[in-house]
């Protein structure tokens, strides 16, 4: 193999996109007989006992006075080497005049898998009695697997009863944020990020929400790395025309639409201009579009317009009343010559005059 570890590094992000799915079985009996997916020897629906609050039916097992067997087998889920699962449980009851002998054996069984997590005496169970039998398991091999309870060598008469069958595994969440920082550059705000490991990141959008307001707004998106077992570091800008406070926060989602929220810890403040000005245009030279961004330190009425090298009024951009704040407006050349042009902001007692270079 030429290139062994970009084979196992393929071999491990494969393995973190699966280790997201979520098992979660929980089995009442109290639907149409066989569950979907299920299968049974000797076990049948019982409608005299059940476990499961406001229910009334169970799985059964009969004892017939005579050497038997059978087994009840869940549908099966998925397992991968390394995960572990929190909850397997379910309950029994057992009703029986006469002393019983035999096994439960609690199995998963699959193609690579064949484990025995308990084998349980039957004589053991209390009569007439619900007891819960829990196990937690780490799986050793890559699987499709299935829970299977299985009775041997019974003797006795009466019946076991099986209710409230559940297999459990939590979803890992897809990304580990070791920071989420920022800094501020008048109404700049430049965020960063870092994650400590990602399983199927489609992205991040970026949401902000400005202080005495409910709701968040759109503040852009960065793509995510998908899968990646080493930290990946992020940067967005966000340019916040508003003085005022902000908080800041990433909606990280994966591949099938679930997402997570990281909250900035900081609040955000812009602060309000200290003057009234009008900055270089960028780029610039342009080709044929730019961005024009001024500052107003008060509301008042303004206007921003375009000149040809001679002086004469090509195009007005702005021509209204604007709040105190940071502004900025795109300018598109693309009906203009290349050449020399000068653009002129007038708000109140303020005027200014920069020179723009088109270049087609």
């Amino acid at each position: 193999m030429k290139h062994p570890i970009i084979f196992l590094s393929l071999i491990l992000f494969i393995r973190l996109v699966y280790s997201q799915q979520e098992v979660n079985i929980t089995e009442h009996f109290e639907g149409s007989w066989l569950p979907s997916g299920w299968s049974a020897a000797t076990f049948s629906e019982s409608s005299t006992q059940n476990h499961t609050a406001s229910g009334s039916k169970s799985a059964a097992y009969p004892f017939l006075g005579v050497l038997s067997s059978g087994n009840i087998t869940s549908v099966p889920f998925s397992v991968l080497n390394g995960e572990s699962f929190d909850t397997i449980s379910f309950w029994l009851r057992r009703s029986s005049l006469l002393s019983l002998s035999g096994t439960l054996s609690v199995k998963l069984i699959g193609t690579a898998t064949d484990v025995t997590l308990e084998s349980i005496s039957l004589s053991s169970l209390l009569n007439n009695t619900w007891t819960k039998y829990s196990y937690s398991y780490n799986v050793s091999a890559d699987d499709d697997i299935s829970l299977v309870l299985e009775v041997s060598a019974l003797i006795s008469t009466g019946n076991l009863y099986l209710d409230d069958v559940r297999i459990h595994k939590s979803i890992t969440l897809p990304v580990s944020m070791n920071y989420f920082t920022c800094s501020v550059n008048r109404n700049i705000v430049n965020l960063s990020w870092q994650t400590g490991w990602e399983i199927n990141n489609s992205g991040f959008f970026i949401e902000r929400q400005m202080a005495g307001l409910e709701s968040w707004e759109s503040a852009g998106h960065v793509t995510g790395s998908g899968n990646s077992s080493f930290p990946v570091n992020y940067t967005a800008v966000n340019t916040a025309d508003k003085p005022g406070k902000y908080k800041y926060r990433l909606k990280q989602t994966d591949y099938n639409g679930n997402f997570e929220y990281y909250e900035l810890n900081e609040i955000v403040v812009i602060k309000p201009p200290e003057l009234t000005s009008l900055e270089q245009n960028y780029p610039n030279p342009s080709n044929p579009s730019a961005v024009i961004c001024f500052t107003l330190q008060n509301a008042g009425y303004v206007k921003l317009e375009i000149f040809s090298i001679t002086g004469q009024s090509l195009s007005v951009l702005i021509d209204e009343y604007k709040e105190g704040g940071y502004h900025s407006i795109n300018f598109d050349g693309s009906n203009m010559a290349s050449g020399i042009y000068f653009y002129r902001l007038s708000a109140e007692d303020f005027s200014e005059t920069k020179r723009l270079t088109l270049i087609k």
